[in-house]
């Protein structure tokens, strides 16, 4: 993925570098000002962008993939959210996704996962990271009843997902009962919640996490 857009990966940390973006102290408050409104000046593509509780992110869809940056939110005296790649007392929501994909990978399932990797550091020695751009479109498949009965994901006492269900319903019909339940085994192991409808999608048609982080509440 990387080394497919290498030149316009180029252009992009470019723009950033030369930005008057200084990454400290980033949330979803701030981000826009901080981040999107100096990249604009510098960067002559299209994008589009959004953001969340935990990082912000810049969409590239003509070129299928979107470049994450967890944030640095300040709480008094301590950065919480990204900190230095090294520093384990935080939690980086970004770097949570990349380790569970290659757990995922290791299982065999990451195709229920929308492909992550570490992408460049920031001006301030924070990571950015590069995802595989995912619709978030609802399909029109027909409801597969035996999974309803059998094995649902929110219907399983996981109090932690939110699931869609036309969502769980086309991952069973497209893959199969198995490996439904392996990834449903994953999310429970993994304690992955926070699984709202914007943090799942669809790529090429087939339905993939797209924010797999999870949420330290």
């Amino acid at each position: 993925m990387k080394e497919k857009y290498r030149e316009e990966i180029n252009k992009i940390y470019n723009a950033l570098y030369n930005s008057d973006i200084s990454f400290y102290y980033l949330d979803e408050y701030n981000f826009e000002e901080e981040v999107v409104d100096p990249f604009k000046e510098k960067y002559k593509g299209s994008f589009s962008w959004d953001s969340g509780a935990t990082k912000g992110v810049l969409i590239f869809k003509q070129f299928d993939f979107v470049i994450k940056i967890p944030y640095t939110t300040c709480d008094g005296d301590d950065l919480v959210g990204a900190i230095v790649k090294n520093d384990d007392d935080c939690w980086n929501y970004c770097q949570a996704e990349l380790e569970r994909y290659e757990r995922a990978c290791q299982l065999g399932i990451q195709d229920a996962f929308a492909e992550i990797d570490e992408l460049f550091d920031l001006p301030n020695g924070f990571p950015a990271y590069i995802q595989k751009f995912c619709d978030t479109c609802a399909y029109s498949y027909s409801v597969n009843q035996d999974y309803i009965e059998e094995v649902s994901i929110t219907n399983s006492k996981n109090s932690y997902s939110l699931l869609d269900e036309l969502w769980e319903n086309t991952l069973y019909t497209e893959k199969g009962k198995d490996f439904f339940c392996k990834v449903k085994e994953f999310i429970k192991t993994e304690d992955i919640n926070d699984l709202r409808r914007s943090n799942i999608g669809y790529l090429k048609g087939q339905p993939v996490l797209i924010d797999y982080a999870g949420f330290d509440y």
